[in-house]
């Protein structure tokens, strides 16, 4: 077998096996999925009925949750989505699950495509430092829990490789860079995109550090600079509308956790250990693997749940770390001692900073986090632990640098099985995840009545709305939720203060219908409404619209619609670009073969 063709076994092989071990992982407990689905599958469904029945086109409100809510405006709402596009064909389920399996491959080829094209590592090193980087507590447990906006966590490794790609013209790494933004905006990521942000501010340096000539000063700033307006303009339409929102329901909170700042840093470092090494350790101490996820929340301090707490990194790349330090601390004669210069000095102070800024983070304490907590985004996101993400790019990356330095003189064969020993072993330790004999993920949530659900709106059933009623199965009901699963109001749900009863949405109380016009929590200027205010019963035709599931000419502002343009040109622009790109790849190619 060739070389070539060799490496690409080891990748399909590689790919079968983590795509295996998500599915099997995911559908643990199948029919009992992740709590958090709760929330996601019922919104593909209704997004997916507003589709059938609206074409293509905004989802703005929902009358299926809380007596009429906003949608597209909720920061959690997946409309322009890869699990809401592969829907129809698959079910939410599947789609949730095959979006998953996609998003973690993306990100283990990018990286594997940064680290052999841009570092110009040797091709094994690039295949461990992919498995690094898409094997690791964070994606599994938010995934499995059912944080369907943490799924786009794996494309932090395609805006590195859009950053550096030298072979890409400018213009189109900025469009990627954008449409992965984007993708994130709209896959309820606002955390992925702070995690993204403070991963990317440690790994930069980090590369310069290791590879100077990577960069390309002038083309990496010029693509930083194009794709963060790109990505604004892309993404326009969807953060202007959140914000309408979430400036009545800012949902401002901050985590505060009862240890000291040493047991808080041993807590981060427990954290990156996780399951794949707490797990194997414990049992060979003999001791109980099961309290794993208490010993987190003891050394963290957290009241979270395991899922929360597990950014788990690879006993390999553990193991590699630990070697590459070693291996710095043993001078060899022929090693190349390079002064530091005035950007190495720059990068080695940026990196500190970054490295520092990413602890006060995910500690939430520290001078910088309290400068920046107050931020418009930032205050409204908590449960800090998850901030810890932001070391796994960087960590695999040292990883796969360590495997390129320990191996460089090793002869060929011995090389090579001792590339192959490590692979498997990734790929093994994600049986730990199988051990613990109780669900550590909180699977509460029976996925089947939502399945025939699908089946139903498939046949043609659009489930109208008729009345108000504490259910947790809106769509048979044929019923509004009386209770929302909805955090923009918070956790207890402690801002929501509906006008509405159980009963008829169409009983008439006080000159109101007995629904609430979810305009007024979004844009209660242009339609002269406040929030939670009901639908007046002078729009009759309104209310029979929106409980049919068709959108009402609620106003929205001038900024909104302008928004709303910009995004669609900025997609229809950058889709051309790309696909202009990729045609005319196609056609060198044949016209090479030829």
């Amino acid at each position: 077998m060739s070389k070539r063709k060799y490496e690409i076994a080891i990748h399909v092989l590689n790919a079968i096996a983590l795509s295996a071990f998500l599915i099997m992982f995911i559908n643990l407990s199948y029919p009992d999925i992740g709590h958090d689905y709760t929330y996601y599958i019922p919104r593909l469904l209704d997004t997916y009925l507003h589709y059938k029945i609206n074409g293509l086109s905004i989802q703005w409100y929902t009358p299926s949750f809380g007596g009429g809510l906003p949608a597209y405006p909720s920061p959690q709402h997946m409309q322009f989505s890869l699990p809401q596009l592969l829907t129809p064909v698959l079910n939410p389920w599947g789609a949730s699950v095959a979006a998953t399996v996609i998003f973690a491959l993306s990100g283990y080829f990018a990286m594997y495509y940064f680290l052999t094209r841009g570092l110009l590592l040797r091709w094994q090193a690039g295949v461990l430092g992919g498995l690094f980087f898409s094997v690791n507590g964070f994606f599994f447990q938010h995934v499995a829990a059912g944080h369907l906006g943490f799924q786009t966590f794996p494309l932090l490794a395609v805006i590195i490789v859009a950053l550096f790609a030298a072979s890409l013209p400018e213009i189109i790494s900025a469009i990627i860079i954008a449409l992965v933004v984007a993708g994130m905006v709209h896959e309820a990521g606002f955390y992925i995109l702070v995690i993204s942000l403070l991963s990317l501010l440690i790994t930069i340096p980090a590369v310069y550090l290791h590879y100077p000539n990577i960069f390309k000063f002038k083309r990496f700033f010029r693509v930083a600079t194009y794709g963060l307006i790109f990505s604004i303009s892309l993404s326009a339409s969807k953060l202007f509308a959140v914000y309408s929102w979430m400036r009545f329901f800012p949902r401002t909170m901050y985590d505060q956790y009862d240890v000291s700042l040493l047991r808080g840093i041993v807590g981060l470092i427990y954290q990156l250990l996780g399951t794949m090494n707490l797990v194997p350790l414990r049992w060979l101490l003999g001791t109980d693997i099961n309290l794993v996820p208490l010993s987190l929340q003891n050394w963290t301090g957290s009241f979270y749940g395991y899922w929360e707490t597990d950014v788990s990194l690879s006993p390999v790349l553990i193991g590699l770390l630990c070697l590459g330090a070693i291996s710095r601390l043993i001078p060899r004669k022929n090693d190349e001692k390079i002064k530091p210069g005035k950007r190495r000095w720059i990068a080695i102070v940026l990196l500190t900073l970054a490295i520092w800024t990413t602890a006060e983070f995910t500690l939430a304490r520290g001078s910088i986090y309290t400068l920046l907590k107050n931020l418009p985004a930032l205050s409204s996101l908590h449960v800090n632990f998850r901030f810890a993400a932001a070391f796994i790019f960087p960590l695999a990356l040292l990883g796969a640098i360590s495997y390129e330095k320990i191996t460089s003189k090793w002869a060929r064969q011995k090389a090579l099985i001792f590339f192959l020993i490590l692979d498997v072993l990734v790929l093994a330790f994600q049986g730990t995840y199988f051990l613990f004999k109780e669900d550590v993920q909180d699977r509460a949530y029976t996925v089947s009545t939502a399945l025939e659900t699908f089946h139903r709106i498939q046949a043609g059933d659009t489930f109208p709305v008729n009345k108000i009623a504490d259910v947790s199965e809106v769509f048979w009901s044929n019923a509004s939720s009386l209770i929302p699963y909805e955090v923009v109001f918070g956790y207890e749900l402690e801002e929501f203060k509906p006008q509405f009863v159980a009963g008829p949405v169409n009983m008439v109380r006080d000159g109101y219908f007995n629904m609430t016009n979810p305009a007024g929590y979004v844009f209660p200027e242009e339609n002269h409404t406040t929030a939670f205010e009901r639908i007046p019963a002078t729009e009759a035709d309104k209310l029979e619209a929106f409980t049919h599931r068709r959108q009402p000419d609620w106003k929205r502002p001038q900024t909104q619609h302008i928004l709303d343009a910009t995004s669609l040109v900025s997609l229809i622009v950058f889709s051309s670009l790309l696909g202009g790109l990729l045609v005319r790849g196609m056609i060198r190619k044949f016209a090479i073969r030829r």
